[in-house]
């Protein structure tokens, strides 16, 4: 899955949304109308913004073209990349420090002032980062957003936006479980990413990619090539030209340079083009064929490297839905044919390779939206509420670009400078600056840590300024919104889905552990019939396991018991449940719920009988409506939130509906779907992957919060409601309810753990606090125990500083803090917690009641799951749809452990109960005894 997600309030006001892509040499912008048409940001004119930055002698900071012009008179005032130095501290322009992160800040006030003017307000934002990037730098990148005055982004990795292009853009099939390759040959750069379709969400199986090697690259080794030519007969020339001394000579200098970059880039369209070179009366010429005798040495790496990274994914390139090539320098027919030669795979490139990524990542935005619920990482057992995927296209031809003005942002010496007529801000050692953004004095040798403006950013009728960098307090961001009329939407309500159990007991009961033994292969095996199966998914609901799966269109759905060991049934679907991607089954259906749901066109969901697999009834999924399944109801959410409603299982009929709890149309709710973990599903087997069950009991609640009306207490089996006032969450605040208690961890100077009581109105209990700020919790709790609360706690930004918490929620206190690198979900365990991953390298720590870690040190590097509340299965490597050898053990929570052996299968297909495991294998569904 990917990692990092921000799974804030970006819902876009009137339908404007933003993806930028902040490159290592340049970044794009994209904005989508109301009209769902999606247009190239303009800054200076141009939709491609260099993303170098410059630092005048007065502590002004440029961007773009201007800083790149500014940068021929004074060089060491500029830096070209600042992405590249995102690890440092501060960057040594001039005479002059500046941080990293206001470097990148600056070229996204850049892009901000430029949305401002062609928009009105600064949109929605997804802002997308590279797929091998850890916490510490997708934090910076956000800090950059929030200095730049941006409202929270939505931070997207962008080999997933550029799936998204691919597949909801372009209309390029990728299959439910199937891959795309992202090859993304930037100016920088090389980034190369194996994207996996999970159904809901795109997430990224493998990456890597050269960090040196990107279209600079081949211009440079061009240059050197002409150089070797003009030398030969013109050495003064090329001396002035490689080594320039006077500003005339810089000047020549970035013409020649500019020169050979057009030229390369004509070449993908001519044989020749000439290029003119400074101090030469005619221009020489550079053939098709000198350009690819150059790139070939560095595109041979290129290619090397896609394919490693491939096979790394365990996959064969001829596996995959398709290779697709953006980034400018994809622009080489050379790249393309490489590829296709060596990996026997034709890629995808576009006309304008720069944009996919940006546009991509506005689908993204809608789509995460919708699938929320499945995709944010959740505590504790995988169970649902679980919503559709919605992956909304970006519709309609790009209808002409929209443009924005430069700016300039102050970096000078007496303070903060507002928003004011200028449109700059000032930085500097005392002070504030005044209303204009005006400062004076000399720039200090250092400066404070910088203030911010009191005035909101506004749009100034002549050229456009970037935003003051200096901002060290969110506020801001969230003026801008006020301004641009869109707090209501954004951050005005929220609400959020969880489930409430009746009662709180029965989480805590130690069932007795698992007696494990070896796999067994037992019966009954369900062949795939003729032909290999494209999707499969199984679910299993106590001796009974539902197999699901499609071969050329055709789905088939069978059950089995596993207990006896026979085929109970076996039917094929009706027609059109092709589209389905995920499985769920409860006493009174069995649902194959579709993927891939547009904008324009809804999808089926059919619901079968669970005692014969004929067909009960079936409703068209739309890409705004979230799907919940609970035993007592199939709940449906409209996604602004202005209804929900309860679907009777047996006949598809509504139940209940309630509407929103606002008529104020701007009050259009920003939601996110929680599933926050309180039945007696935790007590049973949880599921793999990302598969999520259906929520067992008549007694379950659903919770919506309100910020400013408070929490709504829902039935889900009848719609009756209450409302408990006093209670205020954010878009991220990880949540917890059980029994009649809800568990909010808040961000307080560090964070807190505050309890509220369901059954009335009041302030909440403070049961802990930390006050260390550098710790967060972004994840839901899970209980652990009578009176016993753990999360996971991120210490800083680095994933190995990952830390279990158990705090004590009678007594108020820390129970214990253990270290547990790289984990970032939960599953109770009676009285213990399993901690493990959902991310590519696989982890799992198992702690007792005390702490104790009961997991041997050769048996962490698994993936966890549980059995029952006092045993887990440990898989060898990530769940995966497709086949590969896994490794087994059993584990309780006294410590034993048992080897049970490997097999061959899709991981993500398995699904078990406390004695058998189902999974498909290479030719048919296989079961195997795993306990006595």
């Amino acid at each position: 899955m990917t990692s990092g997600r921000n799974l804030g309030a970006v819902t876009a006001p009137h339908g404007y949304a933003m993806g930028v892509d902040l490159g290592t040499s340049n970044t794009v912008a994209v904005v989508r109308w109301p009209d769902g048409r999606t247009r190239p940001l303009l800054v200076d004119g141009v939709p491609v913004l260099p993303s170098g930055v410059y630092l005048d002698e007065h502590g002004r900071l440029h961007v773009g073209r201007d800083a790149h012009r500014l940068a021929q008179v004074e060089p060491a005032r500029y830096e070209p990349n600042p992405k590249r130095r995102i690890d440092e501290g501060a960057v040594l322009l001039g005479d002059r420090e500046v941080p990293a992160v206001h470097l990148l800040a600056a070229v996204l006030g850049g892009v901000g002032r430029a949305a401002l003017e062609a928009v009105g307000h600064l949109p929605p934002a997804a802002l997308t980062y590279p797929a091998s990037w850890g916490s510490r730098r997708r934090d910076m990148l956000v800090e950059a957003a929030a200095l730049a005055g941006w409202p929270p982004v939505k931070l997207v990795p962008e080999p997933v936006g550029a799936a998204r292009y691919f597949a909801d853009v372009l209309r390029r099939p990728v299959p439910f479980g199937s891959s795309l390759a992202v090859f993304d040959f930037g100016g920088g750069t090389l980034d190369i990413a194996v994207v996996r379709n999970d159904g809901a969400q795109f997430s990224v199986l493998g990456s890597g990619g050269i960090e040196d090697l990107g279209g600079l690259d081949i211009d440079f080794a061009l240059v050197e090539h002409l150089g070797r030519m003009i030398s030969g007969t013109r050495p003064d020339v090329w001396s002035a030209l490689a080594n320039p001394t006077t500003t005339a000579q810089r000047r020549d200098r970035r013409l020649f340079w500019d020169d050979v970059r057009g030229a390369k880039e004509m070449l993908s369209r001519v044989a020749v083009a000439p290029v003119t070179v400074p101090g030469l009366d005619a221009a020489v010429h550079l053939t098709r064929e000198e350009l690819e005798s150059v790139a070939t040495p560095l595109l041979r790496r290129a290619v090397h490297e896609t394919g490693a990274v491939i096979r790394a994914c365990g996959l064969r390139p001829d596996a995959l839905a398709g290779l697709f090539l953006v980034g400018g320098s994809s622009r080489l027919p050379l790249a393309a044919r490489l590829l296709h030669h060596d990996l026997g795979i034709a890629p995808t490139v576009l006309e304008q390779p720069e944009l996919p990524v940006a546009e991509g990542a506005i689908a993204e935005l809608a789509a995460s939206a919708a699938s929320a619920a499945q995709a944010a990482p959740v505590s504790g057992p995988v169970a649902a509420p679980v919503s559709g995927p919605a992956m909304a296209p970006v519709s309609g031809p790009a209808a002409g670009p929209v443009s924005g003005g430069p700016g300039t942002t102050t970096y000078g010496p007496t303070g903060t400078g507002g928003y004011g007529p200028a449109g700059t801000g000032v930085y500097g050692p005392a002070g504030y600056g005044d209303q204009t953004g005006a400062g004076s004095g000399p720039i200090g040798p250092a400066s404070p840590a910088p203030y911010l403006s009191s005035e909101p950013m506004s749009a100034p009728p002549g050229p456009m300024a970037a935003p003051p960098l200096p901002v060290v307090s969110p506020p801001a961001p969230r003026r801008l919104w006020q301004r641009a009329g869109v707090l209501a939407s954004a951050v005005g309500v929220l609400l959020v889905l969880a489930l409430v159990a009746a009662g709180g007991w029965w989480y805590f009961t130690r069932e007795t552990p698992v007696d494990f033994v070896a796999l067994k292969s037992t019966g009954p095996t369900v062949p795939y019939g003729d032909g290999s199966p494209d999707r499969v998914a199984s679910y299993t609901l106590g001796d009974v396991t539902y197999l699901a799966w499609t071969r050329d269109k055709a789905v088939d759905v069978a059950a089995v018991n596993v207990a006896t060991g026979k085929r109970l049934w076996q039917k094929q679907a009706p027609a059109g449940a092709d589209v389905w991607e995920k499985m769920y089954a409860g006493p009174a259906g069995i649902v194959l719920f579709p993927g891939s749901i547009s904008s324009s066109e809804p999808e089926p969901m059919f619901v079968l009988d669970p005692g014969n697999g004929s067909p009960k009834w079936q409703r068209d999924v739309t890409s705004n409506e979230r799907v919940l399944f609970f035993e007592a109801a199939i709940v449906v959410q409209s996604e602004d939130g202005k209804s929900v409603s309860g679907l009777d299982w047996r006949t598809g009929n509504q139940k209940w509906g309630l509407g929103n709890r606002t008529d104020d149309e701007n009050n259009a709710l920003a939601t996110r779907n929680v599933k926050v973990e309180a039945g007696d599903e935790a007590s049973v087997a949880s599921m793999s992957g990302d598969q999520v069950r259906v929520t067992p009991g008549d007694g379950a609640r659903l919770l919506q919060f309100d910020k400013d009306q408070g929490m709504r207490v829902v039935e889900v089996a009848s719609g009756k409601q209450r409302t408990v006032t006093g209670v205020e969450v954010d878009s991220e605040t990880p949540i917890l309810a059980a029994g009649d208690k809800a568990y909010l961890v808040v961000v307080s100077n560090g964070y807190q753990v505050r309890e509220y009581d369901l059954t009335k109105p009041g302030k909440a209990r403070v049961i802990f606090t930390e006050a260390n700020s550098a710790r967060k919790v972004t994840t839901p709790p899970v209980l652990c125990g009578e009176n016993r609360l753990c999360f996971i706690e991120h210490n800083g930004s680095d994933a190995k500083s990952t830390q279990v918490v158990a705090v004590d929620t009678e007594a108020g206190k820390l129970a214990w803090r253990k270290a547990a690198p790289g984990v970032n979900r939960l599953e109770p365990m009676g009285t213990g917690v399993l901690a493990t991953t959902d991310g590519s390298t696989p982890v799992s720590q198992l702690f007792d009641a005390d702490g104790n870690q009961v997991i041997p040190d050769d048996a962490k590097a698994t993936v966890g799951v549980r059995v029952n509340p006092s045993s887990s299965l440990l898989f060898s490597r990530q769940f995966s749809t497709y086949a590969d050898d896994v490794a087994l053990d059993g584990v309780t929570i006294d410590g034993k452990r048992t080897a049970l052996g490997s097999i061959n299968v899709s991981t993500s297909s398995c699904s078990w109960n406390a004695t058998f495991l189902v999974c498909a294998a290479e030719k048919e569904w296989k079961v195997w005894r795993f306990a006595e």
